[in-house]
């Protein structure tokens, strides 16, 4: 994992204790958090590890996260951590940029909804309701091929930056299942695929995902594997005790298997404090 340049002004104490309700790949540190539960942190997208990480703000109340910052020495300036060595510090303010975008979608802007909301989600990759924005997009435009690749990325999303709405959960519903994505491992499934994704309800049809996310393995599809499987966690781990034995979960084993997956299929090492201060 690519390591920014000034991590030793930060003061780390955990690595992602918190999983699944943050992802791996999340690196929460101490300065400006606001003690009650939400904090800072770096976090690697999946399949990014080879660039520097960005910085988000983890709410822990509602389990979400929000790119506020760039890269870490924007984050540093601005709360006088470091002085700016540009005129430029380039605070991406992802919240208004995707509310942008969005609007432009409500008043049927489309070719410029979608210019923007690309820009979106090439800094927010894993932002599951811009894919579904840009699904309902294309789709209007006629544009059916690429509507279905966004509806299918709305839903392989990482769900720690928000749970798929409804609007995204029926644009997954209306891929063409004969199309160029018949031999996708959850699309094959999706007349069975059942998701209710809100903050006060949260229901999966746990099986269909765990088959899908079994056969992303077995064909190498490790990016979409795990990204699936996390947010199969997130949401399991929401469920009764009873439920989750049911289905033969335990939410500490599962970290363990997870950190090794990531490690072996993306090259995400875990880092410790000390580990920091040695590279």
């Amino acid at each position: 994992m690519l390591l920014p340049k000034n991590l030793k002004l930060l003061t780390f104490s955990k690595w992602n204790n918190n999983a699944p309700y943050v992802p791996f790949g999340f690196l929460d540190f101490d300065e400006e958090s606001d003690g009650a539960g939400s904090y800072y942190g770096l976090y690697w997208f999946y399949g990014r590890e080879d660039m520097e990480p960005v910085v988000c703000w983890y709410e822990h109340e509602i389990w979400s996260l929000e790119i506020t910052h760039n890269c870490l020495d924007d984050f540093l300036v601005e709360f006088g951590y470091s002085e700016s060595n540009s005129d430029n510090l380039d605070i991406y303010d992802s919240g208004s940029e995707f509310l942008k975008a969005k609007l432009k979608a409500q008043k049927g802007d489309l070719d410029n909804c979608i210019l923007q909301m690309n820009v979106f989600v090439n800094h927010v990759p894993e932002d599951s309701e811009a894919w579904g924005i840009l699904a309902d997009v294309h789709r209007r435009k006629g544009d059916t091929e690429n509507a279905d690749k966004m509806a299918l990325k709305s839903i392989l999303s990482n769900w720690s930056f928000g749970f798929p709405t409804q609007k995204s959960i029926q644009q997954f519903k209306k891929i063409n299942q004969n199309g160029s994505l018949s031999n996708d491992s959850l699309v094959k499934r999706l007349n069975d695929f059942e998701l209710t994704a809100s903050y006060n309800e949260l229901s999966m049809s746990y099986d269909v995902v765990k088959q899908a996310i079994d056969e992303y393995y077995e064909k190498k599809e490790y990016i979409n594997a795990l990204i699936l499987e996390h947010n199969y966690a997130l949401m399991i781990s929401n469920e009764t005790s009873s439920f989750q034995f049911k289905n033969d979960f335990n939410v500490d084993i599962w970290k363990e298997q997870f950190q090794l997956k990531c490690e072996k299929y993306l090259n995400r090492s875990t880092l410790s404090f000390e580990d920091i201060f040695k590279r």
